[in-house]
C-alpha cells in the first residue's frame, strides 16, 4: 500500500474518532452549559503528525438561528450545510483530515467551538458566517482574522520590545520560539489565509460578490484558538439578491469551491502545518 494511502486511512479513522467526539458532546450540551467548561467532552485522540488537520465550523445551529432573511433563510442553515459540502469537497481532493465543531442542527458556545478545534490539534481553523444589516442594500463578502484596527500600529511600536522577548525567553528555557513570536506568526499566518480565502470568493463571477475586505476582529472562536484562524461572512441575508443565491445550489457550489481552493493553496504553501512547525497540539 503506498504511503499517501496509508496516510488516507489513517485519516478517515481519526475523523470517525474525532465526530464521535462531537456528537457524543453535542447531545449533552445543556448538560455542558450547566455544568461549564469542566464537563466538556474527553479529549479526542491525537491526530498523526503527518496529516494535515482542518476544523470547519459551521456559524450558530439549534435554537440560535443566526440571521434570518427576509424570506425565512436561517444562518444556521446554510452555514451547515456549506460547511458539510466543504468537507465532501476537500476528502474528495485531498488527504487532509477535516472536523466539523457540528454536523446537525446543534447549538455549541464559542468556547465549545475553540476547546474542539484546541483538542484536535488542528493546523486550520475556518469558521463559516451569513451577514445581515439593517439596510436591505448592503451586501457583499468579507474576512475576518483576529485582531483589532490598532493592532498593527502596536505591533511597530512595541516590535523591538518583542524582539528582545524573544531573545530572553531562549536564553530562559531554550525554546525556540517565545510567546511574543508565536502570537506574531499567528496573526500573519491567520492573514495570510484570510486573504486567499476573501482573494478567491470575489474572483467568483458568479456570486456576483461585492469585496468588503480583510478585517481584523474579536470574534470568540478566533480569539480562543491556537491555530491559524478565520471567520469568512459570506454575504448579507438580509439583502434579498444575495438571499436568493443563498439558496441557489449553483451558488453553494461556488462558495464551496472557492473555499476549498484557497485552504488548499494555503496547505500547499505550509505543508508541514502549524502543529509541527510550532509545536501546538498532539505531536
Amino acid at each position: 500500500m503506498s504511503q499517501r494511502a496509508r496516510r488516507r486511512l489513517a485519516g478517515w479513522g481519526v475523523v470517525a474518532i474525532l465526530l464521535g467526539g462531537v456528537i457524543a458532546g453535542s447531545h449533552g450540551l445543556r448538560h455542558l452549559k450547566r455544568q461549564g467548561p469542566a464537563e466538556l467532552p474527553d479529549e479526542p485522540e491525537p491526530v498523526p503528525v503527518e496529516l494535515w488537520v482542518l476544523v470547519i465550523d459551521p456559524g450558530h445551529g439549534g435554537e440560535d438561528t443566526g440571521a434570518v432573511g427576509g424570506g425565512g433563510l436561517k444562518e444556521k442553515d446554510v452555514t451547515l450545510a456549506l460547511g458539510l459540502a466543504l468537507r465532501r469537497e476537500l476528502e474528495l481532493r485531498s488527504d487532509i483530515v477535516v472536523v466539523m465543531t457540528r454536523t446537525r442542527d446543534v447549538a455549541m458556545l464559542p468556547a465549545e467551538r475553540a476547546a474542539l478545534a484546541n483538542r484536535s490539534g488542528a493546523d486550520v481553523f475556518i469558521a463559516l458566517h451569513i451577514n445581515s444589516w439593517t439596510g436591505r442594500s448592503v451586501s457583499g463578502y468579507e474576512t475576518f482574522y483576529y485582531g483589532n484596527p490598532s493592532d498593527e500600529h502596536v505591533e511597530a511600536l512595541t516590535s523591538m520590545e518583542g524582539a528582545a522577548e524573544a531573545e530572553a525567553a531562549r536564553s530562559r528555557d531554550g525554546d525556540p520560539l517565545s510567546p511574543w513570536e508565536r502570537r506574531q506568526y499567528h496573526r500573519r499566518a491567520s492573514r495570510a489565509l484570510a486573504e486567499l480565502v476573501q482573494s478567491e470568493l470575489v474572483s467568483r463571477p458568479a456570486l456576483k460578490a461585492v469585496d468588503r475586505g480583510v478585517k481584523q476582529g474579536q470574534f470568540g472562536v478566533l480569539r480562543l484558538t491556537r491555530m491559524p484562524a478565520v471567520l469568512v461572512e459570506l454575504g448579507f441575508i438580509s439583502n434579498p439578491e444575495e438571499e436568493a443565491r443563498l439558496r441557489s445550489e449553483e451558488a453553494r457550489r461556488t462558495i464551496v469551491e472557492a473555499l476549498a481552493d484557497s485552504l488548499l493553496a494555503y496547505r500547499d504553501a505550509h505543508p508541514d502545518g502549524f502543529r509541527l512547525v510550532h509545536g501546538y497540539g498532539p505531536r
